[in-house]
């Protein structure tokens, strides 16, 4: 808990207001002293605030689990895995609330492109998208100044593939944002 908040106030930038560093502050005392529902609602005020963060999402999971609030838990577990989605803590506290549901939904096999996506962070599917972008802009100046027949078709055939990833990733990153 100590390191979480640690490295919360570090990064200066995410926390911009010292008003949200104190609530999640107070709310991790809150947890410490096993107050569930104190901490919880001081989590839920710095959601209310607009500012969303993975720890945040996490501590409020877990005071809501703590609460036997098992579907407000998953929730917000799920909203923390949006943010930091390789995070084994939260991926076994995730695991566990969902065995602790009364009705059981069955899981399908995500295809591997709905895999591979959730997999990265926001920031990840933001730099993707620009690096296809990029790419996407470089392949159609290629296409406009090339005489060549079959490096055109190449480049054409090349632009189709990395046209529709570039849709892919900026439809996900829109979504997740």
């Amino acid at each position: 808990m100590l390191i979480l908040t640690a490295t919360i106030v570090s990064c200066g930038g995410d926390i911009q207001d010292e008003k949200i560093t104190e609530l999640y502050r107070q709310g991790n005392a809150f947890y410490e002293r096993e107050q569930y529902p104190e901490a919880s609602r001081t989590y839920e005020r710095i959601v209310q605030q607009g500012f969303h963060n993975g720890f945040v999402f996490y501590n409020l999971g877990n005071a809501h689990f703590k609460q036997n609030q098992i579907g407000r838990a998953i929730l917000a577990y799920e909203r923390a895995t949006r943010l930091m989605p390789r995070d084994r803590d939260l991926q076994a506290n995730l695991e566990i609330a969902n065995q602790r549901t009364i009705d059981r939904l069955e899981k399908t096999d995500p295809w591997v492109g709905h895999r591979l996506l959730h997999s990265m962070t926001v920031n990840e599917v933001t730099a993707a998208t620009s690096l296809l972008g990029s790419l996407l802009f470089i392949t159609w100046i290629l296409f406009v100044l090339t005489d060549s027949g079959t490096f055109r078709r190449r480049l054409f055939q090349i632009g189709i593939v990395v046209g529709a990833l570039f849709v892919l990733c900026g439809g996900t990153a829109a979504i997740r944002v």
